[in-house]
């Protein structure tokens, strides 16, 4: 048989594992170590002994108080959470070596409340809802057993099924909170932009997209299973995509190499400007695309290829006019969502002159130029820029091997590609065409994104993978468009990286995916913006509800229930329907809990009513109803009022009656206030 205080010492241990879990990768791994080994000592030391560890209470306050003072000196506005992490760990290490009574116990789950919300500063992770429920969960446990803790002896023990009630009863909180926290999180005002912006950093995902392209430096590359993006596809009226779009279409475009030294490409960053805010176009050829970026260390947008226009309601956004990219201006860290509207097309005109960057679009190194010329001219048609082009890529695509393994490892990798290994990677595909054309005098630059995606058909967005990262090439042709040329062998696409789009795996984590996506679209995205278009559609369909009786008077009924329908101002009526059935639940619950409250109040007084008919009054506020019912009927006996014997014998079956009803499980029930009545009657 488990005691209380063994209970409570487990659910405090558990939420405090919790707690410890989230905070470890924020504080210096020493701190982390102590803090912990020491729980783990103690725990182990009071399981062999029975009892803490006999450190004075003043050494421990004493450590704790320096360490916090320590920790505050080396606070930083770029990062100020994890001194104060640092100083919560040591603080709950301390009040674990100590013997603990309730008041204890209450410093741990608040110190671990001080751990859950720093955390929650790093990280919008769904998972972190489900730590908090098992932690509220395990909490409310705790407080429910500590409420009697100071009133229970040391080795006082508790049922199971007095155990699972209260477990139950913690169950029962956690489920009436969730409407509360609900209704909190929709309603309370938030600002356009973060207040502690310094604060809101997460952790750098996994990425297989890069800013640079390295040519010869790894033999081998590991694809990732991250999400990158997910990307909801609409039309500018509000139409969203029910079908895949073909694959030929999706280009995520994110960056766009102009620079090549024979080993690495790379971006020259000039030019970029602050995008202004516009309407967004409304051409029937655009397609809008809502995206939720996952963070990637970098600061690129990626959308369809060609973006016209992206906007973020949180930060500015720089463009590129005549790459066509976008950017913030500070690296992508955490989860980020915006818009962007695309044209679907292999060609793109450029929004602002080449002018002298042609000279880093044509731009070879001498002795590479030197070496690739003879290969060069065996594919130049004279007069015919398009024709060239075509006729490179279709060799490369033909006549080499895309592999993710032995990759070329020399000074000149790619001349060993070309000639030599003639296997690589969408890298020295890309790089291999653009380097050709170059020496061609065909205008070239490289494109880093993503191609491809898997269309979820049951939330219809797009799930794109980093191992669906990409790098194809632009050539610059007489009639000043930049034509999308991608050498790379599309069978790494359907084959290679999506080849198990069938499996059970893969098809659970889609679903799972979906869950993520929805959490990301209502609990991430949802900012100042959102929640005044909310109040604003909830405002007009209220409107609507209070106008729709009238309406059945004016006009046909038919047209009416479709123009009600139609303004989804039914979902509207059942949730004001239901508000007002959840009032009057409420209110009839707590009358009914006011009327059991004052039962036993009534019949006491009626009770003592009746002593006062004879000259009886109660002693004291403590005396209790067996005691006066003793009083009366001594009072019928030593009186002489022998006829009074039945009336004694009532008054001492009221008295158990009573006393049965107020301490008893069933309480003041129906049938036992009519026997209480019909007592007081024969009294």
């Amino acid at each position: 048989m488990m005691t209380v205080r063994m209970v409570i010492d487990i659910l405090c241990l558990f939420i405090t594992a919790l707690a410890y879990g989230v905070s470890v990768p924020r504080v210096n791994p020493i701190i982390a170590f102590v803090t912990s080994g020491a729980v783990a000592v103690e725990l182990i030391h009071r399981y062999r002994y029975r009892r803490s560890f006999r450190i004075p209470r003043w050494l421990l306050n004493t450590t704790g108080i320096l360490f916090t003072l320590a920790s505050l000196t080396s606070i930083s506005l770029e990062d100020p959470l994890p001194p104060l992490i640092e100083s919560f760990m040591v603080l709950l290490t301390i009040k674990w070596l100590e013997d603990k009574k309730a008041r204890d116990y209450f410093q741990i789950l608040l110190l671990s409340l001080f751990l859950f919300i720093s955390y929650a500063f790093y990280t919008t992770a769904m998972s972190f809802l489900f730590i908090i429920a098992m932690a509220f969960l395990a909490g409310t446990l705790a407080l429910i057993l500590l409420s009697g803790l100071d009133k229970a002896e040391e080795t006082q023990t508790i049922q199971p099924r007095a155990l699972a009630h209260c477990a139950l009863l913690a169950a029962v909180l956690l489920l009436l909170a969730i409407p509360t926290t609900f209704l909190l999180f929709f309603i309370l005002p938030r600002t356009e932009y973060p207040l502690l912006p310094f604060l809101n950093r997460g952790s750098t995902g996994t990425t297989g997209f890069s800013s640079e392209i390295r040519l010869g430096e790894v033999s081998s590359i590991q694809e990732s299973n991250t999400v990158a993006l997910r990307a909801k596809i609409e039309y500018p009226k509000g139409n969203q995509l029910t079908h895949p779009l073909p694959t030929s279409s999706l280009y995520w475009r994110g960056i766009v190499f102009d620079l090549f030294d024979g080993k690495k490409w790379y971006s020259s960053f000039t030019n970029y400007h602050k995008v202004k805010r516009i309407n967004p176009p409304k051409d029937y050829h655009v397609i809008v695309q809502k995206v939720i970026l996952e963070p990637h260390d970098e600061p690129y947008l990626f959308c369809l290829d060609v973006p016209i226009y992206v906007f973020s309601r949180k930060e500015s956004i720089l463009v590129h006019e005549e790459k066509r990219v976008f950017q913030f201006r500070d690296s992508i860290t955490s989860k980020t969502s915006y818009e962007c509207y695309s044209t679907l097309s292999s060609q793109n005109r450029p929004h602002a002159k080449i002018g002298r960057a042609m000279d880093r679009y044509l731009y070879v190194p001498p002795d590479l130029k030197v070496k690739l010329k003879p290969l060069v001219d065996r594919f130049i048609t004279p007069a015919n820029i398009l024709k060239t082009a075509y006729t490179m890529t279709r060799w490369l695509k033909h006549s080499f091997h895309y592999s993710l393994e032995k990759l070329p490892m020399s000074e000149n990798p790619l001349e060993e590609f070309l000639f030599k290994s003639k296997r690589g990677n969408c890298e020295y595909f890309a790089s291999a065409l653009g380097v050709m054309l170059r020496i061609a005098g065909i205008p070239s630059r490289l494109v880093g994104g993503y191609k491809g995606g898997y269309f979820h058909r049951l939330g219809r967005y797009y799930v794109v993978l980093q191992k669906d990262a990409h790098v194809w090439v632009e050539a610059y042709t007489n009639d000043g468009k930049w034509h999308r040329l991608d050498p790379t062998p599309p069978a790494i696409l359907d084959k290679t990286k999506h080849g198990a789009g069938k499996s059970p795996i893969f098809k659970l984590k889609l679903y799972m995916d979906l869950v993520s996506y929805f959490w990301s679209q209502m609990v991430i995205s949802y900012d100042f913006h959102k929640q005044i278009r909310m109040f604003s559609k909830l405002g007009r369909n209220v409107q609507g509800v209070f106008r729709w009786p009238l309406n059945f008077r004016d006009l046909k009924m038919k047209q009416n229930v479709k123009n009600f329908r139609s303004k989804r101002n039914v979902w509207v009526s059942i949730l004001v329907v239901m508000l007002i059935t959840i009032t009057i639940a409420l209110k009839a619950s707590r009358t009914r809990q006011r009327g059991s409250s004052r039962t036993p109040n009534k019949y006491f007084r009626k009770f003592t009513e009746k002593l006062r008919k004879y000259g009886i009054e109660p002693h004291s506020q403590g005396e209790t109803v067996e005691e006066m019912a003793l009083r009366l009927r001594n009072f019928f006996d030593n009186s002489g009022m022998k006829h009074k014997a039945e009336s004694a014998h009532k008054v001492i079956e009221f008295a158990k009656l009573y006393s049965k009803c107020l301490y008893g499980k069933d309480g003041f029930s129906k049938e036992k206030r009519k026997m209480l009545q019909r007592l007081l009657d024969d009294i």
